[in-house]
């Protein structure tokens, strides 16, 4: 199995809320249908960091905090 893009995660996410079912864009996208609940739950709780690449995310938080200072 292999890493899924942002990109396709969000697609998946936008194809859920627009009103398709998780097992629908499953099929479609060829993804299990927990994966996709499992970002819907993680974008609802984090936003779209949540879904990204953790060490790209954390990288890109550290740098927003220091430039804050």
């Amino acid at each position: 199995m292999r890493r899924r893009t942002l990109e396709e995660k969000l697609e998946a996410i936008r194809l859920v809320e627009e009103g398709n079912s998780a097992r629908s864009v499953s099929d479609r996208l060829h993804i299990g249908h927990h994966q996709i609940y499992e970002w819907l739950y993680i974008y609802k709780e984090k936003g779209v960091c949540g879904l990204e690449n953790k060490r790209i995310c954390k990288k890109n938080q550290y740098s927003f905090e220091k430039n804050a200072k």
